[in-house]
């Protein structure tokens, strides 16, 4: 007798598409985890990518206490090396503070106040499945443009200060002293 398919079975006459792998394996990649750029994500270069606030920084976090160049991750050999940069407020990796460790997939790195990176590989189909996670988080489904929580995200403490008073006034009270906008 022939088995008989369950009732939560489902069928479908779509085929199944093949991988398209563009002859690359996974990159590696820093997912911001915590902290003021939470969600976003960042490849990392072929030989160096610097961590910190300043202009030239390959990953510029906006935090209080990363350094201008905080840390790097350097090529050494086939490995990849995450090495501090001298930076007052010191590099972590996993909770431990490091001048210089090889990095595996899954390290935590913490930087910063409140910025935790999680190193990792993705290939080319995770990688836009994360950008999309994150573009869908940070605009309105409906209009497609960017939602209050992407311009809080990008404001100054002392902007976040101003836009809290003026919120409060505009709802008919006064703002308590440093009130920040309710989001």
């Amino acid at each position: 007798m022939g088995q008989q398919p369950s009732e939560d079975t489902t069928h479908s006459s779509v085929p199944v598409k093949e991988p398209t792998g563009d002859g690359i394996g996974p990159r590696p990649y820093l997912l911001v985890i915590s902290g003021p750029s939470f969600g976003e994500m960042y490849r990392v270069r072929e030989e160096r990518t610097v961590l910190g606030r300043g202009e030239r920084s390959d990953v510029r976090l906006m935090d209080d206490g990363i350094s201008r160049a905080h840390s790097a991750i350097e090529r050494d050999g086939g490995k990849l090396v995450l090495v501090d940069l001298g930076s007052m407020n010191g590099t972590y990796c996993n909770g431990q503070r490091i001048e210089r460790r090889e990095l595996t997939d899954g390290d935590k790195i913490s930087i910063g106040a409140t910025t935790i990176l999680k190193f990792t590989f993705q290939d080319k189909a995770s990688e836009r499945y994360q950008k999309q996670l994150f573009e869908s988080a940070l605009r309105d489904g409906l209009t497609n443009t960017f939602n209050r929580r992407y311009f809080l995200d990008r404001l100054t403490t002392t902007d976040q200060i101003v836009l809290g008073d003026i919120w409060a006034r505009f709802r008919g009270r006064e703002a308590e002293p440093h009130e920040s906008p309710a989001v």
